[in-house]
């Protein structure tokens, strides 16, 4: 295996209800809807969930049909036709550029950016799933300890 995707199931505060490690070659497509259905076994008042444009309409769909869960699409506001069509003569309008906040979508970023301040998970190092998906645990295991102010960051 060359590679592998984390499929991230978490609540407004950013904990984990579901981790879900696949092989790459999977798409947001294919492995959300089973990703979604675990969580909403382990967590059955899951009712809404927010995820970026990789999960397509199909996706959507499929969770709504076989779940019973709102799937909504967060996207950026100039995703889309990047072209600017202007009249002959006419100034064209400026394109915004840099960071942008989007709603929603910048709690799981934050989910993974606590995974990422441990050295182990930044580079794929583990030879089975099982051992990656235990890191992941003792990750969200030490950050819930500190925020409890049992150990010291």
């Amino acid at each position: 295996m060359k590679g592998r995707k984390r499929f991230v199931v978490v609540d407004t505060l950013g904990l984990p209800i579901l981790f879900r490690i696949v092989p790459a070659s999977v798409q947001e497509s294919d492995g959300g809807p089973p990703a979604i259905g675990e969580a909403k076994n382990r967590s059955p008042c899951l009712s809404l969930v927010w995820a970026d444009s990789g999960y397509n309409d199909k996706c959507v769909q499929t969770v709504r049909e076989k779940y019973g869960i709102t799937l909504e699409i967060v996207t950026r506001p100039d995703q889309g036709d990047k072209r600017r069509w202007t009249l002959p003569g006419a100034e064209p309008q400026p394109v915004d550029r840099g960071f942008r906040l989007l709603p929603h979508r910048w709690v799981v970023e934050r989910t993974f950016a606590w995974i990422l301040n441990n050295r182990r998970l930044v580079r794929d190092y583990e030879a089975t799933i099982a051992s990656s998906l235990g890191w992941l645990f003792i990750a969200f295991i030490r950050l819930l300890a500190q925020r409890l102010g049992m150990v010291a960051a």
